[in-house]
């Protein structure tokens, strides 16, 4: 994340790497998570929970079909929290396969179909 670019900007310079994300794509990811792509805002002088949402419109931004999310709810308030397990719901309704990390058990048991914890190196699901 480039913290002396707007978020736009961040996603852009993004999509222009794989060269498939178009900038209306780009609009549209920073507006699903609850920014405004027209911010003239550094991401620098983003709250941490704004940073975060901005990291995961750049995991959505190329559409993929497996998402891969390292404690995505970090950072934000309980409002962000409910909107993140919201979005999660309706990427699962879109046939998403989605991998969680968290420390939080009790997080992960109320949106995830399966849980799994790290137990003396084996994965091990979580009873």
């Amino acid at each position: 994340m480039l913290l002396t670019e707007t978020a736009k900007n961040n996603l852009l310079l993004l999509a222009m790497v794989s060269n498939t994300v178009s900038k209306e794509r780009v609009e549209e990811v920073i507006r699903l998570v609850g920014l405004d792509p027209n911010d003239k805002r550094l991401v620098r002088t983003y709250s941490t929970g704004m940073r975060q949402r901005l990291g995961i419109a750049q995991a959505l931004m190329e559409d993929p079909s497996l998402l891969m999310l390292d404690e995505p709810t970090t950072g934000l308030d309980f409002a962000g929290q409910d909107w993140f397990h919201e979005l999660i719901w309706q990427l699962q309704k879109e046939g998403k396969t989605i991998l969680i990390t968290s420390h939080s058990k009790e997080e992960i048991a109320s949106f995830c179909d399966k849980a799994y914890e790290m137990a003396g190196g084996q994965l091990a699901p979580i009873s």
